[in-house]
């Protein structure tokens, strides 16, 4: 039964093809029919399977033309794969496009209105998404953009709930979460969404940091340093140190 159902998706979706990106939780490839599979990778058992248990059922929650969509899930022994369609790009590659000052046939601003709205419905859904970045978020060539990968992602129900703060992939996290902050909700994604618009403005992500102290000075540099009076309680998070360097924020010049 089981070798029947493999080879009916091989049949519908084609055979594994080209690695075309590696992400916390696996691998993505190419078929050979034009649709990708993610094959989640093997860890400890009870963990992986959770992870993989996770994104699938929040996918199949979430129905919206800027959420990724599963066409078709597959789970027999350690393998663990999900069919969707195959994206044009990511926005890391878009980015990286715009740096190089290559022409693209959509907007910025096109890409930004999409995100938006695929945050705002995962929100009005109850659902963090947690490590929103360029790269997981994938363009197709009809100008359609949906955001993916919530192997991460958590559904909120309290303002009092407490989270991991190892979340969120370090240039596009949340200063709360680098200073601590373990009750948190909607606004880790909202900054990520901000850095992103930030990154497609300047043409580059200018919060590179390369350590969790660095990423808060880059933070520090570019808004001020914050205090009690425009962050009320920032200097009672875990991670706050009382020897911060006092920056003033800094003006942005677009090109």
């Amino acid at each position: 039964m089981v070798k029947f159902f493999r080879k009916g998706l091989k049949q519908i979706y084609g055979k594994k093809g080209e690695c075309i990106a590696h992400g916390t939780y696996g691998s993505v490839y190419k078929t050979t029919k034009g649709y990708a599979m993610k094959i989640f990778r093997p860890r400890d058992a009870e963990g992986e399977i959770v992870d993989f248990l996770r994104e699938v059922a929040t996918l199949r929650h979430l129905k919206h033309p800027n959420i990724l969509k599963l066409l078709a899930t597959f789970t027999v022994g350690n393998e663990r794969i999900v069919y969707m369609n195959q994206a044009m790009c990511s926005l890391h590659d878009y980015i990286g496009e715009l740096a190089s000052g290559t022409p693209t046939p959509f907007s910025s601003q096109w890409y930004m209105f999409q995100l938006l709205r695929a945050v705002d419905y995962c929100h009005c859904n109850n659902i963090i998404h947690r490590d929103i970045k360029p790269q997981n978020v994938l363009l197709f060539e009809d100008g359609k953009l949906q955001l993916a990968d919530f192997g991460l992602a958590r559904t909120f129900i309290t303002t009092g709930e407490t989270h991991t703060g190892e979340v969120v992939t370090l240039w596009w996290r949340a200063p709360e979460l680098l200073l601590g902050k373990t009750k948190y909700s909607y606004s880790v994604d909202i900054w990520s969404v901000g850095v992103i618009m930030l990154t497609l403005l300047l043409r580059k992500n200018p919060l590179e940091g390369s350590s969790e102290k660095d990423q808060l000075y880059k933070i520090f540099q570019l808004l001020g340093t914050p205090t009690e009076e425009d962050w009320p309680g920032v200097t009672s998070l875990h991670n706050w140190e009382t020897d911060y360097p006092i920056f003033q924020r800094e003006k942005l010049e677009l090109e």
